[in-house]
């Protein structure tokens, strides 16, 4: 069973709040997370503190890194051969869809949109790289070229 947490961008200081089931407040130093019950944590989202564009949810997977995976992150996975080129990334957005039910990552190519389902044999080839809300630009289309 995994863990259930979500994070949020607060709209005064852009840093991030987490919420899950089992924490009490955490203040932190600058640089540092603020973490509170799931139940703060939504209180704080409808009064408008955090900025509920940026919710998240905790995928209960970790990268190679041992970093955690939230909605709207953007992950890059290592594929050792593709189309005659040797270590390419793919780069693509975690997200969470209704059919088949649980997280993905999704990129673009010029062929279209692909995606993989984000499961735990696949993380060792996984590294989150950066979010959609501070790091759009690490999403581009692939291949290059």
């Amino acid at each position: 069973m995994r863990e259930i947490k979500f994070r949020a961008r607060h709209k005064a200081t852009d840093e991030w709040w987490y919420g899950d089931t089992a924490r009490k407040h955490e203040i932190g130093l600058p640089g540092m997370q603020f973490t509170m019950r799931l139940s703060e944590f939504w209180a704080y989202v409808y009064a408008d503190v955090l900025d509920p564009e940026t919710v998240g949810q905790y995928t209960g997977l970790k990268d190679k890194n041992g970093v955690e995976i939230y909605e709207g992150d953007i992950v890059r996975e290592l594929c050792t051969y593709w189309a005659g080129k040797e270590n390419f990334y793919w780069t693509g957005e975690v997200k969470y869809v209704l059919n088949p039910l649980g997280f993905i990552y999704e990129w673009t190519t010029r062929w279209g949109v692909s995606s993989r389902r984000l499961e735990l044999q696949y993380t060792e080839n996984l590294e989150v790289i950066g979010n959609i809300y501070e790091n759009k630009e690490l999403l581009k289309c692939q291949p290059e070229s």
